[in-house]
């Protein structure tokens, strides 16, 4: 069999140079990889210390950054290459596929294609599915891990400043709308920063949506930010409309009508007769225009010689 010689030049410029693996590059030429690797070494071709960095620095625009961010504050990461202190790459894993393919299509021109794959969680001994995006080694994601990664351990970077698409994102990834017994409220988990870079850096650029900080448990220093529930419609209004559609969920807010009036007592006389007739407290809340939780409150609290009644 006749061996596969492989253009000396086009190995280099998308090997050493454009940092293309040769495993991807097996796939783009229809070879195998034990063909690129034999090709390379007999080419003299080899990867030096340092030379993971011989691509050009990448230009990411405003919105990238901004989306990237986000993500950095949710459930992205950046990782430094092990052979090379010089370049770093941007991951973002997530079990649901629209979100990742969303953030693969805002970021193509520098991410790979999304991957699939399973792993075995030893705590539970189940097996559990994600998907992943990672971009290219690049010097760039080298400048943004040293902002946000002190010690190896993420941290919110000084200067990082919060956009309606930054907040978009992290809400994504971390945020929740909880459904109370009477009320909603959102929670933003920011569990793996510190509290003073929380006070100092998230919470003044939240201040309009009047958050609070809450201790996550009592025996760990971990934190998460609460917005109370007169804020939900400004700050979903802010962050903008979902489009992705495993998150639909977590714009489902709801506006309550239970909260008790200050004098609602022309409408005793007519709850009262409502119980006597067998009727249930949707059934009155409708006759009398009164949300079906405010009824039980008159019941519970007001009228219980009726609601006694009724119970006879």
């Amino acid at each position: 069999m006749n061996k596969i010689i492989l253009n000396r030049d086009y190995l280099y410029e998308k090997n050493i140079i454009e940092n293309i693996s040769q495993k991807e590059l097996s796939k783009i030429l229809n070879v195998s990889v034990d063909t690129i690797q034999r090709n390379m070494k007999e080419y003299g071709i080899k990867r030096e210390q340092g030379q993971w960095n011989l691509n050009k620095p990448l230009i990411i625009t405003g919105e990238e950054l901004e989306i990237i961010n986000g993500c950095l504050l949710g459930d992205g990461c950046l990782t430094k290459n092990g052979r090379s202190e010089n370049n770093a790459q941007f991951t973002y894993t997530n079990k649901n596929k629209d979100i990742v393919d969303y953030i693969y299509n805002k970021l193509n021109r520098f991410m790979k294609k999304v991957e699939y794959y399973e792993y075995k969680d030893k705590r539970t001994n189940k097996v559990y599915s994600r998907y992943s995006v990672r971009s290219e080694l690049n010097s760039t994601f080298t400048i943004l891990y040293n902002k946000w990664y002190i010690n190896k351990i993420k941290t919110i970077p000084t200067d990082l400043i919060l956009t309606s698409n930054t907040c978009y994102h992290w809400y994504i990834d971390d945020g929740s709308l909880i459904q109370g017994k009477s009320s909603q409220n959102i929670k933003l988990s920011t569990h793996c920063f510190n509290k003073k870079d929380l006070e100092d850096i998230l919470l003044p650029q939240l201040s309009i949506y009047e958050p609070k900080l809450y201790k996550a448990e009592k025996e760990k220093e971990q934190f998460f930010i609460y917005i109370s529930r007169k804020n939900i419609p400004r700050f979903l209004n802010y962050i903008g409309k979902c489009n992705i559609m495993s998150y639909l969920y977590k714009w489902e807010y709801q506006e309550y009508k239970n909260k008790a009036p200050t004098n609602h007592k022309y409408k005793q006389d007519a709850i009262i007769n409502l119980i006597k007739q067998g009727l249930n407290n949707y059934q009155i809340g409708k006759i009398l225009g009164m949300d079906a939780s405010l009824v039980r409150y008159y019941k519970n609290k007001n009228l219980k010689v009726g609601e006694k009644h009724n119970e006879e």
